[in-house]
């Protein structure tokens, strides 16, 4: 396990931070990749996303979160509010995902970054939090299972050729 020292500071990324979010979320989704993960790794989509559903949900004070080592970003945690048309059971984020450079991997800042984005998300009232977690993910579904989520609907891809 590396034990860095270092000077970590989480803060929700403020409009100054756009190519920051855009090119940390497309280092996400290069990794998801690996996964089969549907949304492909490419600069536009990493800008749509940010633009689209990332930049206002920060903006509105929700856990788009930047973790910073001094002036270097670091990591990220992408849980905007669920924003739809019609009246649901339970106020609602969507996780799209955390991210973590490799050299500050295993030394609790994705715990810190969730533990951060789940009090703004409770001081706004968020009752549920939802992940898709790939299932090829090893990784990823062990984390969910020791955070605690709990299956609640399957997601099936059938194949039409």
């Amino acid at each position: 396990m590396n034990e860095k020292k270092t000077n970590i500071e989480v803060k929700i990324a403020s409009p100054h931070d756009r190519e920051v979010i855009v090119q940390m979320y497309l280092k996400l989704l290069h990794f998801l990749a690996r996964f089969e993960h549907n949304m492909l790794p490419t600069q536009k989509n990493a800008e749509w996303i940010t633009d689209s559903i990332f930049m206002p949900a920060a903006q509105k004070g929700e856990p788009i979160l930047i973790a910073w080592d001094d002036e270097k970003p670091v990591g990220g945690i992408f849980w905007p509010i669920h924003q739809v048309p019609y009246d649901t059971r339970w106020k609602m984020a969507y996780g799209y995902g955390t991210y973590l450079d490799e050299t500050y991997r295993s030394q609790k800042l994705g715990t810190i970054l969730r533990n951060s984005a789940m009090e703004i998300l409770k001081s706004k009232g968020v009752e549920k939090l939802v992940g898709m977690v790939i299932l090829k993910n090893e990784v990823s579904v062990k984390a969910s299972d020791r955070y605690g989520f709990q299956p609640f609907a399957r997601l099936d891809f059938l194949d039409i050729k």
